[in-house]
């Protein structure tokens, strides 16, 4: 293994278990802040956070195995996936923050909308060093 992909291995490690969904972000806000409202909204809300932690678990490993996988073809559909599952994690966290009554954690759909576009603008600029080669292998 050359030092490029282990340096690469090394970096994803350190997203994957430093990253979290924005819903789970909001719910330690609301488990911290004396002033949530603890209703039973909210409560169903936070049990929901286990899920949306999984989805982003889920889309930060298989994401880069698609595009290795595929050669980079399949860029556009995977983009569009996180994009959408992103949208509903950002909607879901300010969802949580209204029943919660976290007033800075809720937003607006433009808001939301800037955020995932910002989000995958950055996805895109940050694909290409990824150290994965889209150049084909070789057949005998």
């Amino acid at each position: 293994m050359t030092i490029k992909k282990i340096i690469f291995l090394f970096v994803c490690l350190i997203v994957i278990s430093s990253c979290s969904s924005k819903t789970k972000q909001v719910a330690f806000m609301v488990k911290e802040n004396g002033d949530a409202v603890l209703n039973e909204e909210c409560n169903l809300f936070l049990k929901n956070t286990a899920t949306q932690e999984l989805l982003k678990y889920g889309r930060i490993i298989v994401t880069p195995i698609i595009l290795a996988v595929s050669g980079g073809a399949l860029l556009i559909p995977v983009i569009s996936a996180n994009a959408g599952l992103d949208t509903q994690d950002r909607l879901n966290a300010s969802k949580l923050a209204k029943k919660c009554n976290i007033k800075n954690e809720i937003k607006s759909k433009k808001d939301i909308a800037y955020d995932v576009v910002k989000g995958v603008t950055l996805g895109i600029m940050t694909a290409g060093s990824s150290g994965l080669d889209s150049t084909p292998i070789p057949s005998d």
